[in-house]
């Protein structure tokens, strides 16, 4: 299986450079991108699972900063025992201080998302009328083929530490809720509404302070990444592409030996549905 890149005609520079743009979430064109609901730090829940210890260690580092005639009193056991009756209502304490924080959470971890991780956004679909007029400018771009098993993009993967590697995203009718805590690499950067399923979108994930270089740009800079020559096999020219434009993609990719794989196709409007025909053109 291919996956596909759509362009705007002004993007011949993707294949002339060897380089492409690893895009900020907040870039995209969905508000909620990277936007799941956090409802707190933690829940109560998740503190009675993962900081019982933290509670006993608290308790007894108090129980040693008492007065020494105080301990020979009262024997730690005794302590630990006597306070007990407190960690639910602490958890409960702690519920309520962090649900009050839920908008700076999130627009906190929407910043830091933002600022530090570049998606690259491929498709499984190279013929989708929507995607042609959104993204390659009304049909008068371009689409990139991409070899989905070249190394540079790594065999996909449903783990989320692998973020070099593809990943799908999965589509819901809520956000995703989650914590601080609980953070959910896939509830944050891979689901997105039921609305964008006809993309069939596959991601690639970078930190954009490895980017080679960095176009200075408003509302969000462009961060650029080299990809190798080989993981591209083919450029499909849009419906609507002028001709001379066409000629400039043809110069472009016949005339670089390192494309000399690349197929070279021209997307058509067909004759009787709406829909587009795909036909190779030239030598390859």
């Amino acid at each position: 299986m291919s996956l596909y890149k759509y362009f705007k005609p002004d993007r011949l520079d993707v294949l002339t450079s060897g380089r492409i743009r690893y895009s900020q979430p907040a870039a995209f064109n969905d508000p909620f991108e990277g936007r799941p609901y956090y409802k707190g730090f933690a829940d109560v829940s998740s503190l009675e699972k993962r900081y019982p210890q933290r509670f006993d260690r608290l308790v007894i580092e108090h129980y040693q900063s008492l007065s020494p005639e105080l301990r020979n009193s009262i024997p730690q056991e005794d302590f630990i025992q006597m306070l007990e009756h407190l960690r639910p209502e602490t958890y409960e304490i702690f519920r309520h201080v962090s649900k009050s924080f839920v908008p700076k959470i999130n627009a906190m971890m929407h910043k830091s998302f933002t600022d530090g991780i570049g998606v690259l956004s491929l498709t499984e679909v190279r013929d989708n009328l929507l995607m042609w007029s959104h993204y390659a400018e009304s049909h008068t771009g371009f689409v990139v083929e991409f070899d989905e098993k070249h190394k540079c993009f790594g065999p996909k993967s449903d783990n989320p530490d692998e973020w070099w590697r593809l990943h799908k995203v999965r589509y819901e009718d809520e956000r995703p809720h989650t914590t601080v805590i609980e953070l959910d690499f896939t509830a944050i950067l891979l689901t997105k509404g039921r609305a964008w399923e006809y993309e069939k979108e596959w991601r690639v994930f970078r930190p954009l302070n490895k980017a080679v270089a960095v176009v200075e740009a408003k509302p969000f800079n462009i961060h650029l990444f080299d990809y190798p020559p080989a993981c591209i096999r083919g450029v499909i020219m849009g419906a609507r592409m002028p001709l001379e434009e066409r000629r400039l993609f043809w110069k472009a990719i016949r005339q670089n030996p390192a494309f000399s794989h690349v197929r070279l196709y021209q997307a058509n409007i067909d004759e009787r549905r709406y829909s587009l025909k795909i036909w190779k053109i030239g030598s390859s």
